[in-house]
């Protein structure tokens, strides 16, 4: 056996390794935060907003078309049907197991969705990605990168809930993979490009941002006498037919009338909001010439994103690494372009940017640590840059774990479950009462039971919800209060008639004078409006 051929069978164990115990320690924090559905909420309201509609998917019809239907219609059409397809494939099985039972599970169904919907693509992308980078022929580099991208907060995160971001993370990280495959032979790995890309437009998008890559690919290929124009030009067109195929395969309802309406209108919805913003408007990304703490917290500090930033022009100027730095421009553009001017974001968005161009790192050193410049200045700049990842990998393993303590301790530390604790016993002895009604805002832990009739709503608070539904008790977390009764609220809302309704809500709680209620209860957390 080769000397290369054991180096890439001692990285496969040592990545193998490292993953199992990535995936292992997991299992800690994401067992966490989901003793009942409505604690879901105050931890990650996305994941409250999902979980219903996959419980749905596999609760059964009356015959066997009910069943497939409610398979099908998942009706939650911000995301694409294949993250729900997995997520209800993953839970098939446990549901088959316990039978209709199985729903009560909560815990278990939430650490299963964590690690199996994201954990898991996670560390395949971390895999497919170092490949894609080094084709794993220098050990060094591949190790480097490995744990680089395993440590990044930004990814640590998206292993900490269930969310669509992990298979489209997946999705993007396939792509490149088979690109580096085909190596421009533009065979059946480039065909499977066409494919995922279909699969990642369904789930989130992601496979749109391919717009500039696959064109630059194929130019790359006319360029380097692989491909003819002609051949090119039917490879284009083969490729956007295969794409749409593989939308419409991996998301059926798009050929339902009905649903395809419903699906359209949600998503112009989506990109209103990606525009003018959903509540109100998203700070510029650069405050005063300084980054954003959220951003040097999760994926680097201004010295070494700048080292990033010339590792991409690096590889740019070198001949063997021209290729695969102009694909990973072509696909960082469309992106930054897209994020940096649209109305709102959270870091999780930037994850399909950082994790490319952090490893374009790999074109700063050679395969072998030995061919470093023989070069003095050259060598200095080198062992510089190589400290300056590791200052910066040491740092992303401090965030990392201090993220991993929070999440794993979070019932014990939450200030939304002490409030409902304190609160509750007050409220079950507010008056003689079958049934108290009450009204939570989303992050409010206040499940319902025998004793409580609890309502919330996506829109948070307005009079003329509450009068429609008559609440003994509205409960309100302060900072929305807070941030949705201030007039700097209203002034820089995206759509000042939208919710002109909430906000003159919170404003009077924020004045303590809600109309027909009376102020109950208060801590840093949340306030109690009983009714007069």
């Amino acid at each position: 056996m080769k000397d290369a051929d054991i180096s890439k069978k001692r990285l496969v164990y040592i990545f193998a390794f490292l993953s199992l115990v990535y995936f292992g320690l997991f299992v800690i924090p994401n067992s966490t935060g989901a003793v009942n559905e409505d604690m879901i909420a105050i931890f990650e309201i996305d994941e409250y907003a999902q979980y219903p509609h996959v419980i749905r998917m596999l609760e059964g019809g009356s015959d066997l078309k009910q069943t497939i239907r409610g398979f099908l219609v998942y009706l939650h059409y911000f995301y694409g049907y294949p993250f729900y397809f997995f997520s209800a494939l993953i839970l098939l099985p446990m549901r088959l197991i316990m039978g209709n039972e199985w729903a009560a599970q909560t815990p278990t169904i939430m650490l299963t969705l964590r690690q199996f919907i994201n954990v898991l693509p996670n560390i395949i992308t971390v895999w497919l990605l170092s490949y894609a980078a080094t084709k794993f022929k220098s050990v060094y580099k591949s190790v480097g990168i490995f744990l680089l991208l395993l440590v990044l907060p930004g990814l640590s995160n998206n292993s900490l809930w269930w969310h669509t971001d992990g298979l489209a993370l997946l999705c993007m990280a396939l792509i490149f993979f088979f690109l580096r495959i085909d190596n421009l032979r533009f065979g059946r790995h480039f065909w499977y490009c066409a494919i995922l890309a279909g699969v990642g437009i369904s789930l989130k998008y992601i496979g749109a941002f391919f717009i500039f890559v696959i064109p630059l690919y194929l130019v790359y290929g006319i360029h380097s006498k692989a491909i003819s124009w002609k051949k090119s030009l039917f490879s284009a067109a083969l490729f956007l037919v295969i794409m749409f195929v593989s939308l419409l395969v991996s998301n059926p309802l798009l050929l339902l009338p009905l649903e395809r309406s419903e699906i359209i209108s949600t998503q112009l919805r989506q990109f209103e909001y990606n525009s003018e913003g959903i509540l109100i408007g998203r700070a510029p990304l650069l405050q005063g010439g300084m980054l954003p703490s959220w951003l040097v917290q999760n994926y680097g500090s201004l010295p070494f994103l700048l080292l990033v930033f010339v590792a991409i022009l690096y590889g740019l100027i070198k001949q063997e690494t021209r290729g695969k730095a102009f694909l990973l421009v072509g696909w960082l553009l469309p992106n930054f372009i897209v994020l940096v001017t649209a109305a709102h974001g959270r870091s999780h968005y930037w994850l399909p940017v950082f994790l490319p161009a952090i490893c374009a790192l790999v074109f700063l050193f050679p395969d072998d640590w030995k061919q470093l410049s023989a070069y003095k200045a050259a060598r200095i700049i080198s062992t510089l840059a190589i400290l300056l990842i590791v200052v910066q990998a040491g740092f992303f393993l401090n965030t990392t774990l201090n993220k991993f303590l929070t999440t794993t301790h979070r019932v014990n530390t939450s200030s939304s479950l002490q409030f409902y604790y304190a609160v509750k016993p007050q409220i079950a002895e507010w008056q003689d009462k079958e049934r108290i009604v009450v009204y939570r805002d989303w992050k409010v832990y206040f499940p319902e039971s025998d004793l409580f009739d609890v309502f919330t709503d996506w829109d948070l608070a307005s009079y003329a919800l509450i009068d429609s539904r008559d609440p003994d008790i509205v409960i309100l977390e302060r900072e929305n209060v807070l941030t949705y009764g201030d007039e700097f609220y209203l002034e820089n809302s995206p759509d000042n008639d939208r919710i002109l309704a909430m906000h003159d809500f919170y404003r009077d709680a924020l004045m303590e004078d809600l109309s027909g209620y009376s102020l109950f209860y208060e801590d840093a957390f949340g306030l109690v409006f009983e009714r007069q």
